[in-house]
C-alpha cells in the first residue's frame, strides 16, 4: 500500500518516463499497487514484471489478471535455489519474509507467523537476466528485509535502472535486514529523492 505523498512522486516519473515503459514491482502481493500505476500510462502498453514470494497473494495477481512469463512466484535472495518463508495472515491477504521476523517491530497477530517453504528463489540479476530486462524506468520493492540481497546481487539490473522505490526504515524489522542508512549506503553515486514514513525514492544519475 503506498500513501497519497508517495503515489504523487510515482506518478511524476511514470509521466515522463519514455517509452518502451518498464515497471519491475518485487513484493506484488496482489497487484493492487501495480493496478493504480497502469492508470497513469495510458496506451503505452508499458512492460509489467510481477514478483510475489508468498503463496496466497501470488494466486491472488492471476485472479486480478496478472498473468504471463512476467509474473514471477519466487523470493529476492542472495542466490539461486531454493528457500524457507516466514508468513503471517494478519495483514490484508498477508505478507513475509525469506527472514525470520523481529517480533517486537511488526505489530501484528504474532500467533500467526508460520514458517514455510521451501519457494523459489533467485538473485534480482539473475531474474532480469532470465526475463531479458534491459532497463528499468521504476523498481517498486517491497520484499521485507531481503533488500540488502536485492541491491548486492543485483548490481548489473541497477545499473539499469532509473528509479527506486523501496521500503527502509531506521530499525531492523527482520533478522540481517538493513537499516535505511545501510541500504542508502549501498547505492553510491545515487540521489537520494525523498524519504517517506516506510519507503525512500532515489534516483541513479548516471541512468537517465
Amino acid at each position: 500500500m503506498t500513501f497519497p505523498e508517495e503515489r504523487a512522486a510515482i506518478i511524476k516519473i511514470l509521466q515522463k518516463s519514455k517509452d518502451p515503459v518498464c515497471l519491475v514491482n518485487l513484493g506484488a502481493q496482489d497487484g493492487g499497487d501495480v493496478a493504480w500505476m497502469c492508470a497513469f500510462l495510458p496506451n503505452r502498453n508499458p512492460r509489467f514484471v510481477l514478483v510475489e514470494a508468498d503463496k496466497v497473494n501470488f494466486d491472488l495477481l492471476s485472479s486480478q489478471g496478472f498473468s504471463g512469463p512476467d509474473v514471477v512466484y519466487g523470493a529476492i535472495a542472495a542466490y539461486n535455489g531454493t528457500c524457507d518463508f516466514w508468513e503471517n495472515r494478519d495483514c490484508g491477504g498477508g505478507f513475509g519474509s525469506i527472514y525470520e521476523p523481529n517480533r517486537e517491530h511488526l505489530s501484528v497477530d504474532q500467533e500467526q507467523w508460520r514458517k514455510t517453504g521451501p519457494i523459489p528463489c533467485f538473485t534480482f540479476d539473475a531474474l532480469c537476466e532470465r526475463l531479458k530486462i534491459d532497463h528499468i524506468d521504476l523498481l517498486f520493492v517491497d520484499i521485507h528485509g531481503a533488500e540488502k540481497d536485492m541491491i548486492r546481487f543485483g548490481q548489473n539490473a541497477l545499473r539499469r535502472t532509473r528509479y527506486l522505490f523501496v521500503e527502509a526504515v531506521d530499525y531492523r524489522m527482520y533478522a540481517n535486514a538493513a537499516t535505511r542508512d545501510e541500504l542508502v549506503a549501498m547505492l553510491p553515486g545515487w540521489n537520494l529523492l525523498q524519504i517517506f514514513p516506510w519507503n525512500v525514492l532515489l534516483e541513479n544519475p548516471a541512468f537517465q
